[in-house]
């Protein structure tokens, strides 16, 4: 039946320009019905609160994209010396210089302070089985002659020396002639440096060049091959050469000393008035005759096509740092955070190594700074996998797989290997964070193919465990070791000296491996988290059963972790005493863990962030400290007795961000970054560990899980992904 009060149409038309834009918004008509005796009392919020969306949607979008404008002006050639790589060695043994890698390469350099070693860059740093050492100080120089005299570069004037992501970039003038260098990698065994040579003067130069260098490397020889200098090293069985190609037109005659060599370009140069000459020179490092021929032939191409190398190098820099930079954080949106992104890039890609010897995948070093972590690790490399995903999937991919290369036939993945297998370490292995690295690289690459290769070496692993690692079958895991020694399960829990183990006992499981004394929370909630992953991926494989199974046990773990592990007195998740059953009550980022893999309930959350935002405890100068500062063995230079970690640091973030304390998980992340020493300042390397209460940088400089969870760290939160 008609409803008998009065309906009218009204029309509302509304020209709008937006002030920030150049366009205008046509009249726009709105039509709408609406009892007439309603109309006073409504019409006009209704036509305000149109115009207001109108405004708002205009300029979010304006806002949106002036944020989108300001990430792509921020390009790899906004950041020069984002790390500072200057500095010359003095010996072979020079820990305390940062190097330049890239494309997985195993030699590296740097940037002279020097002014007479102008005309070259510093190096080649040599990454072999016994952790890297200074071939040379610099074993590529140009040299320069004119009117029978050697140019003295020492009085190089407009000296300019940065580097870039990607690239190092000299430039100096000599009197009438200006030189400019960059330097790049064409592949995981090559460099390419590019040297052009500019007649600034009003008259003709005729010049003579040449390349000189020395080593002063023990066990390497200086050696000629078809006229060319070769460097051949000998550590252990390892062989090892390093090669130089200089450009076509360089002919060449060579001098060869013991330890040194002069290459002569046979025919002078000569630049007319505002004239250029430019040429390259590749540099090689093999580790066997079979590679040596190989690069050789791949060197040659590059310098027959140079401007194909350095345009791919800076094609591919420019998309690793678009793709950091295109989710981060709203807070995250500013240069210096910025910097500190692309350092990241930096130092994950420094640490990068190509396949080589027993190491049959990529991936990445902890640090290329310190002698013994020249080796793969697995915790380290389900991290770097992580943030390699962000921008490098590929890599982030082989990274996981060079792990599982050594995954033996109970399940169980090594705790770190080598170039030489035979130095593998099989004492322990890491927690079990590969199918959260899978599952990462899956949310990005979208690679189900890759899930399906992962799968059953995830299931294996994971079910590795349960055999090896729970003394009396009750579901809850310990960490152990394959020979009996607490020191090798401390290692297996990664932290190494932490206090939580300063009582633990060895307890044989089986003639394959013994537990610590203590069924660990963080343990068990990388478990519960990887039986939700593996739930996920199997569904994606179409494995309904698999996929019903690893729920269910998810679902029994998550209520053993609240009911066991969570003290009630206190508000905070402890590992377990196998004997007494009663908390080990050490506060430590095991107690955060079960936050981040989601296992805790939501009342358990609420009093666990209450510990961790405490001043007292978590929320130091610098927050996310390795215990408690309210401990009395707290020790902030005790590497896991109190200094800051940046990968649990990031796990309780996540973990609170996941119970929706946001607030509180910017405010301690923000404090971290501002606080800790460097790690937003340009030029410094990003460290191990970080004191929680002076801030100073810790351990190991160039540090690869470091870098990657500062670089997920900033990255934004998303609620539907599994994290």
């Amino acid at each position: 039946m008609q409803n008998s009060r009065s309906t009218k149409r009204y029309y509302l038309s509304i020209p709008f320009s937006h002030p920030l834009k150049k366009f205008e918004i046509r009249p726009l008509a709105l039509k709408f019905s609406m009892q007439k005796n309603t109309i006073a009392m409504f019409g006009k919020k209704i036509i305000f609160l149109f115009i207001g969306c109108i405004v708002w949607g205009m300029s979010c979008s304006s806002t949106k994209e002036t944020k989108q404008a300001g990430m792509q002006s921020f390009s790899p050639a906004n950041v020069k010396n984002a790390l500072d790589y200057f500095g010359n060695p003095k010996h072979e043994d020079e820990r305390r210089i940062s190097v330049f890698f890239d494309l997985g390469a195993w030699h590296g350099y740097s940037i002279t302070r020097v002014p007479n070693k102008l005309g070259g860059f510093i190096g080649p740093f040599l990454l072999t089985a016994k952790g890297g050492a200074w071939l040379s100080e610099q074993f590529a120089q140009l040299r320069i002659r004119s009117q029978n005299k050697e140019l003295n570069f020492s009085r190089a004037a407009n000296i300019e020396q940065f580097s870039l992501p990607g690239r190092l970039v000299q430039s100096f003038s000599i009197g009438s002639l200006h030189i400019k260098q960059i330097l790049v990698f064409a592949d995981g065994r090559s460099s390419l440096l590019r040297t052009t040579i500019r007649n600034t003067s009003d008259t003709q130069q005729k010049i003579e060049l040449a390349w000189q260098g020395n080593i002063y490397l023990k066990n390497a020889e200086l050696a000629e091959r078809n006229g060319l200098p070769e460097v051949q090293l000998q550590e252990k069985e390892l062989g090892r050469f390093v090669n130089l190609y200089p450009s076509e037109d360089f002919q060449s005659r060579l001098q060869l000393k013991s330890n040194s060599y002069r290459l002569n370009r046979k025919k002078a140069v000569t630049l007319k008035p505002g004239d250029s000459y430019t040429t390259h020179l590749a540099q090689t490092a093999t580790f066997s005759e079979e590679e040596r021929m190989h690069c050789a032939r791949l060197a040659k191409k590059a310098m027959s096509s140079p401007e194909e190398v350095f345009e791919a190098n800076k094609r591919r820099w420019k998309r690793y740092v678009g793709q950091s930079l295109q989710k981060l954080e709203d807070w995250a949106q500013t240069d210096k955070h910025r910097t500190a992104a692309v350092k990241s890039i930096q130092t994950l890609i420094n640490n990068w190594r190509s396949p080589a010897l027993a190491l049959k995948h990529d991936g990445l070093f902890p640090s290329y700074a310190v002698r013994y972590f020249n080796g793969f690790w697995a915790w380290d490399s389900w991290k770097h996998a992580a943030a390699l995903a962000v921008f490098k999937p590929k890599l982030a991919k082989n990274q996981i797989r060079a792990m599982f290369d050594f995954q033996n036939g109970r399940g169980m993945i090594a705790d770190c290997v080598y170039l030489d297998k035979s130095e593998n370490n099989w004492r322990n292995t890491k927690p079990p964070l590969a199918s959260w690295a899978v599952w990462k690289v899956f949310a990005t690459s979208r690679d189900t193919a890759f899930l399906k290769e992962m799968y059953p070496k995830l299931v294996k692993y994971h079910r590795w465990w349960y055999k090896d690692r729970d003394h009396d079958g009750n579901g809850l895991c310990e960490y152990g070791s394959t020979d009996g020694t607490l020191q090798a399960a401390a290692w297996e829990s990664g932290m190494d000296n932490a206090v939580r183990f300063d009582y633990s006992k060895m307890l044989q499981n089986n003639a394959y491996g013994w537990s610590a004394s203590q069924e660990s929370a963080d343990l068990n909630a990388y478990l519960f988290d990887e039986k939700i992953r593996l739930t996920r991926i199997a569904r994606i494989l179409r494995k309904k059963a698999d996929a019903e199974h690893w729920q269910r046990e998810a679902n029994q773990l998550k209520k053993l972790i609240q009911q066991l592990m969570f003290s009630k007195a206190d508000g905070y998740f402890y590992d377990i005493d196998i004997y007494s059953k009663t908390h080990i009550r050490i506060q430590g980022p095991e107690g955060w863990i079960p936050l981040w893999a989601k296992a805790a309930s939501k009342e358990q959350a609420k009093k666990a962030v209450r510990i961790i935002t405490n001043t007292r405890r978590f929320n130091t100068h610098v927050p996310f400290p390795t215990m408690s500062a309210a401990h009395p063995k707290l020790n902030p230079r005790g590497y896991w007795r109190g200094p800051v970690w940046l990968d649990q640091a990031y796990f309780g973030y996540k973990g609170m961000l996941r119970y929706g304390y946001r607030k509180e998980a910017m405010a301690l992340a923000n404090k971290l970054i501002e606080n800790a020493d460097g790690l937003i300042e340009k030029g410094a390397p990003i460290h191990e560990n970080y004191n929680p209460l002076t801030s100073e940088r810790q351990k190991a400089p160039h540090f690869s899980w470091s870098a990657a969870h500062l670089l997920l760290l900033m990255q934004k939160h998303e609620n539907r992904e599994l994290l």
